[in-house]
C-alpha cells in the first residue's frame, strides 16, 4: 500500500487490500477501525460513536423484531466524512434477517451526523470506516462489539 489508507485494529482481508488500492488513486486517506483500535485518538471518537449508536439503537429498536421475537446479529462498516456525515453503509455479514439488516441502516441514519473528526484524526484521514458486529438482543436493546 502507499500509506495513504491503513488498518487500525481490523483484521485485513483481500477486499480491503483493493479498496485501499482503489481509494489511493482516487487521492482520498482512508482508515479502517474495528472494535479493538488501538490508537488514542481513533479509540475515543469509536467510543463516543458506539455509544451514539447503541443510544439511538435502543431507543429506535424495529418493532417488527420485537413483536416476531426476531434476534440476531450481522456485521456492518460505516465510513464516514470529517464533518461527520455518512459516507457508505456496507452490511459485511447479514443477520440472515432483512428486519435486522435494514434496522441496522436505519440506526446510522438516525444517529447522523455524528461528531467532526478532531484534528489529529481529521489531519491523516478523509474517510473514517469503522466496523463492528451489531447484535440484536433477547432484551430489545442494540449492542454493538
Amino acid at each position: 500500500m502507499n500509506g495513504r489508507g491503513r488498518d487500525v485494529g481490523v483484521p485485513g482481508g483481500r477486499w480491503r487490500w483493493l479498496l485501499y488500492v482503489a481509494v489511493a488513486f482516487a487521492g482520498a486517506m482512508l482508515t479502517f477501525v474495528g472494535a479493538r483500535a488501538q490508537e488514542f485518538r481513533f479509540a475515543r471518537y469509536i467510543e463516543d460513536w458506539r455509544q451514539k449508536i447503541e443510544r439511538v439503537g435502543t431507543l429506535n429498536y424495529p418493532e417488527a423484531a420485537k413483536n416476531q421475537k426476531i434476534y440476531g446479529s450481522l456485521q456492518l462498516t460505516v465510513s464516514i466524512k470529517p464533518d461527520g456525515s455518512v459516507d457508505n453503509i456496507e452490511i459485511n455479514r447479514s443477520s440472515g434477517q432483512k428486519v435486522l439488516d435494514e434496522a441496522a441502516r436505519r440506526i446510522v441514519q438516525l444517529a447522523a451526523p455524528y461528531a467532526a473528526f478532531p484534528s489529529d484524526i481529521v489531519k491523516d484521514t478523509d474517510i473514517l470506516s469503522i466496523t463492528r458486529t451489531w447484535t440484536f438482543t433477547r432484551a430489545d436493546q442494540l449492542s454493538t462489539e
